[in-house]
């Protein structure tokens, strides 16, 4: 390494160490938080803010689905780290942060070898942010050929269709949803096993939202606006306000 590399190195480290006890000494200071060094060690560190009231029996995993949930995704990864996590549920939360904060490759070494069903969405989900709507799309039709009832499967084979044009091949999957009837079953017992995830009632309300735009279906039947809608404020307002 030359002189002034090794120099430039230094300076830098000195910087990277002095910076956050200015920082500390001076409060905030947004020339000093724009600077090179606090920028690239930003995307190091977990992000600050406040505690998030957690119950003390959470593990190491917990506590990162928390994180995940909330939005602090390098959080949700640091709280993994070192911990004695199961490896499948770590594989799939990582991944799961990685592909919010856009870290593809990383994403992608995270899921490797996982068989998990959710795995196999979350891997046509880094296709899809890669652009590869055709490998997304081969993903998803294998993953819904073993697991043809994946309601994020199917919802996410349905959206890449739309995102490359093919209306037709989007409606038929968005179709399926309504061919399940999980409208008329929410009218008749919201309260039911079938909707007790909140993920489960955004994704299918999701789906009919798209089909009924789709198919002009809103037109046609003005009830459904506030039918639809009511399955979204529900999965917030009684089923899962932390979701």
């Amino acid at each position: 390494m030359s002189c002034v590399l090794r120099q430039t190195v230094w300076a830098i480290g000195f910087l990277l160490l002095a910076l956050p006890a200015a920082a500390g000494a001076q409060g905030s200071d947004p020339l000093l938080d724009s600077a090179s060094p606090m920028r690239w060690k930003a995307q190091l560190l977990p992000e600050t803010g406040p505690e998030l009231e957690l119950p003390e029996y959470f593990d190491a995993t917990d506590r990162a689905r928390a994180y995940l949930a909330a939005g602090r995704y390098r959080r949700a990864i640091y709280e993994l780290r070192g911990a004695d996590a199961d490896p499948i549920d770590r594989a799939i939360l990582v991944t799961e942060a990685n592909l919010h904060l856009g870290r593809l490759d990383e994403a992608a070494a995270a899921l490797e070898g996982v068989e998990e069903p959710s795995a196999k969405v979350l891997g046509a989900r880094i296709a899809r942010a890669r652009g590869d709507l055709a490998g997304a799309a081969e993903r998803l039709d294998r993953h819904i050929e073993t697991w043809p009832q994946s309601l994020p499967g199917r919802l996410l084979r349905a959206q890449v269709a739309e995102e490359a044009g093919d209306l037709d091949a989007a409606i038929a999957q968005y179709r399926w949803f309504v061919d399940q009837r999980f409208l008329q079953a929410w009218a008749s017992d919201p309260d039911s096993r079938r909707f007790e995830a909140p993920e489960d009632v955004v994704t299918i309300a999701t789906a009919l939202d798209r089909f009924a735009t789709l198919t002009g279906e809103y037109r046609t039947d003005p009830s459904l606006h506030d039918a639809i809608l009511g399955m979204f404020v529900r999965a917030y307002d009684l089923i899962d306000r932390t979701y």
